[in-house]
């Protein structure tokens, strides 16, 4: 399972969810791209240093969710599979 089918799969139990994704590729996947615009996710390219990851930590939780995040399409579950 995928970082974004695991995202949209605990979705409906947590749908406060905040998700930071983390990887080497400092492009990233064309499609967890489109799943992080999608679902208002956060991104670092690792590597990088601790006080790096808290910010994005702090700015994710207080940063007010997106529309794009409250109103996730229920049928996008089948496009990441």
């Amino acid at each position: 399972m995928t970082g974004p089918q695991l995202v949209q799969e605990i979705h409906p139990s947590y749908p406060d969810l905040r998700v930071l994704y983390m990887s080497g590729d400092p492009n990233g996947d064309p499609l967890l791209r489109r799943h992080m615009a999608e679902w208002d996710c956060g991104f670092l390219a690792k590597p990088f240093p601790a006080t790096t990851f808290v910010r994005a930590v702090q700015k994710l939780l207080t940063t007010p969710q997106g529309a794009q995040a409250v109103l996730r399409a229920r049928d996008a579950r089948r496009s990441l599979r």
